[in-house]
C-alpha cells in the first residue's frame, strides 16, 4: 500500500510544517484505489497544541465536521488523521 501525495499538497504540508512552531493536527480527504490511498485535500482544525502534543477536542471535531457538511463535503472521504512532529524525528507512535 502506498499513500500518493500530489505535489501541490506536498508543498502545502511543507509550508504548514514551517509555519507552526509546535506540533499540529490536520485531517485528510482521501480516495482509495486498489492498494493505493490518494491524498486529495488537507485541513487544519481548531486545536490545542504544544511542542510534544496536539489535541482536537470533541467540540472542535464536531465543529470541523459541521463546516465540511455545510460545504457539501462527503464525510466518508475525510478519513485520515495526521499530525506533525515539529522538530522531532519521525517515528511510529505508541498510540
Amino acid at each position: 500500500m502506498k499513500i500518493i501525495i500530489p505535489y501541490h499538497l506536498k508543498e502545502l504540508l511543507e509550508n504548514l510544517a514551517a509555519k507552526y512552531k509546535d506540533e499540529f493536527t490536520m485531517f485528510g480527504k482521501t480516495r482509495i484505489e486498489g492498494e493505493n490511498t490518494y491524498l486529495l485535500d488537507v485541513r487544519v482544525p481548531h486545536q490545542s497544541s504544544g511542542g510534544a502534543a496536539t489535541e482536537v477536542s470533541e467540540d472542535e471535531r464536531v465543529q470541523f465536521m459541521e463546516e465540511l457538511l455545510a460545504a457539501g463535503e462527503p464525510m466518508e472521504h475525510w478519513n485520515m488523521w495526521i499530525h506533525s512532529h515539529n522538530t522531532m524525528g519521525a517515528f511510529w507512535s505508541g498510540t
